[in-house]
């Protein structure tokens, strides 16, 4: 060929550059070519997962937490992260099954000494196992696996220890009601052990050992001493009478003289407080303690110098004696509102119709403030013998209920009998009634704060009415029988929340307990006991033949004699 030919000319095909084969549009007949690639399943789910992620996120969560769980180590590992609480291990003796007080449970470098029950709380316990041993004097060590689980136990861990000495079943109960006393610690030789919520302890001592001097002590109580044996192989309880602690106060003329004396509430330990000075008339003595036994009032007389008996507060915390009252006067304690003594004082060289005779006051014996309440009025005439006097004063709660009456003679005329009612602090005095002087009036009282009053006009019909305290007098229909049937004897407990009175019921004196709400226990029913008072809020003091204490439970039973003492007869 002359010339060369261009490839298009020789009908060869053309082979376009890079750049035109990208940028040339394809054919419309052909298909579209998909030039990206698709995403892998993971980027596809990545993003379903993503999409969802309100539920998918906490759905993991649960799904990783039980795929830890289902591995022991990892579930525990986990779990005491985040979990912890407290575990109760319970120890008892594996020979009697009695709890075992007092044991030291030692774990992670602390020890917690197990309780009467022969427990010990474990605080804030990881979850998972704990090595730990228990130990105490003649017992084996016990070495264990505390394991606390994920979920709360349903059951303490129990472990029985082994004892190398003794085993002595002590049983102790109170003294006036026989209940079990819990808490009690039982010190034998070098040991010891509390009893449980039954009474019950076993104290493990040295082999061997026979009969031994033991101690059990409980606050509220006086140290009991017992003997045990501790040599029998399967000695039987050794039952113990815890008794009460606190002191009764009394006269005593034991001595020959009327002395103060003081014992235990089972008799023991009688000492005398106050010795007797040869002055002293039964006849004309007296002695009334508060509710709690915190002070005893006592108007007695002492010296040839005092003309009439004087008032006295004997505290006893120390013994300390106080003259709270004295001079020329008749004092009459009519009752006790706590602390507060409520008493009257007539002075003997001042005439009947003298304003100021005859005073009513409140003797606050935690402070040691005198107030006068009220005092009688007179005609202040020697010409005219009008006169008040004091025809009832009761002590209810915090208040004082007392009667006025006057007795009229010559000129004084217009005066009115009064029924009265204020604080035992000296404030909110109210009249509670009035009626005229020339009318006899009497005054009953038929419960712990309401009285019956009984008006005899000077002409007319006779009427009766009741009052109680916050309420108005209203007239009943009572007859005589009616208004003389209540009990002049309401004892408060010391806590103000029960109240001691008796009643006649077929021949014999049944002793009642009010509560605050109006319910009425019956105690029991005896021919010759008499209350005396309270001994805090458990049990009860009684007297019978007026010359013997005893000490009663308030559910009952049988009475426990505490001492003679001297009855005084009172006059003024």
């Amino acid at each position: 060929m002359d010339d060369e030919q261009k490839p298009d000319e020789l009908n060869l095909p053309v082979q376009p550059a890079p750049e035109e084969q990208v940028a040339r549009p394809p054919e419309e007949s052909e298909p579209v070519a998909v030039l990206a690639e698709k995403p892998a399943f993971y980027v596809a789910a990545w993003r379903w997962y993503l999409a969802r992620k309100k539920w998918t996120i906490p759905a993991s969560i649960l799904l990783a937490i039980l795929v830890l769980a289902a591995i022991p180590w990892s579930r525990y590992h986990a779990a005491a992260l985040v979990i912890k609480k407290d575990l109760t291990v319970e120890i008892k003796d594996s020979k009697t099954n009695t709890p075992v007080s007092g044991a030291a449970v030692s774990y992670a470098g602390q020890t917690l000494i197990t309780n009467a029950e022969g427990k010990a709380v474990l605080p804030k316990l990881k979850a998972g196992h704990h090595p730990a041993v228990i130990s105490k004097k003649y017992y084996k060590d016990q070495p264990i696996d505390i394991f606390s689980p994920i979920l709360a136990p349903k059951n303490p861990s129990r472990v029985s220890l082994i004892a190398t000495g003794r085993q002595v079943p002590v049983h102790v109960t109170d003294y006036v009601d026989d209940k079990p006393l819990a808490g009690a610690t039982i010190t034998i030789a070098d040991t010891n052990a509390k009893t449980d919520s039954k009474g019950d302890a076993t104290v493990v001592v040295p082999a061997g050992l026979n009969e031994q001097k033991a101690v059990a002590k409980l606050e509220g109580y006086n140290d009991g001493q017992f003997t045990v044996n501790a040599d029998a192989q399967q000695p039987a309880a050794t039952k113990i009478k815890l008794v009460p602690a606190g002191k009764i106060y009394f006269f005593s003329k034991r001595t020959g003289k009327l002395d103060l004396m003081k014992a235990n509430l089972d008799g023991s330990s009688t000492e005398t407080v106050l010795a007797g000075t040869g002055y002293e008339q039964v006849a004309s003595s007296f002695i009334s303690q508060s509710p709690d036994w915190k002070y005893i009032a006592l108007v007695i007389k002492r010296s040839s110098a005092d003309a009439t008996p004087q008032l006295y507060i004997l505290s006893t915390g120390d013994d300390r004696l106080l003259n709270v009252d004295g001079g020329n006067a008749n004092f009459v304690v009519q009752g006790w509102s706590g602390s507060h003594l409520i008493y009257t004082a007539a002075q003997a060289d001042l005439p009947d119709y003298q304003t100021g005779k005859a005073k009513l006051k409140s003797y606050d014996a935690a402070t040691g403030k005198t107030t006068q309440l009220d005092q009688t009025k007179g005609s202040n005439n020697e010409d005219g013998t009008a006169a008040e006097s004091y025809a009832a004063t009761i002590v209810s709660g915090g208040n004082v209920i007392y009667a006025k009456n006057w007795a009229i003679a010559g000129t004084a005329k217009g005066q009115e009998h009064s029924l009265n009612v204020i604080g035992v602090d000296g404030q909110d005095y109210k009249l509670a009634a009035s009626y005229p002087s020339s009318d006899t009036v009497y005054y009953s009282q038929h419960t712990a704060n309401s009285i019956y009053v009984w008006q005899q006009p000077h002409a007319g019909t006779d009427s009766f009415y009741d009052y109680t305290i916050g309420s108005a007098p209203k007239q009943v229909n009572i007859n005589s029988n009616d208004f003389y049937s209540g009990t002049q004897g309401y004892y408060p407990s010391p806590s103000g929340k029960y109240i001691l009175w008796t009643e006649q019921r077929d021949g014999k004196n049944t002793l009642l307990i009010g509560d605050q709400s109006g319910g009425t226990q019956n105690v029991a029913s005896f021919s010759d006991y008499l209350p005396f008072g309270w001994y805090t809020d458990k049990y009860l003091i009684l007297t019978k033949t007026g010359s013997e204490l005893y000490i009663l439970g308030t559910h009952g039973g049988s009475p426990l004699k505490i001492t003679d003492y001297q009855y005084t007869n009172y006059y003024f």
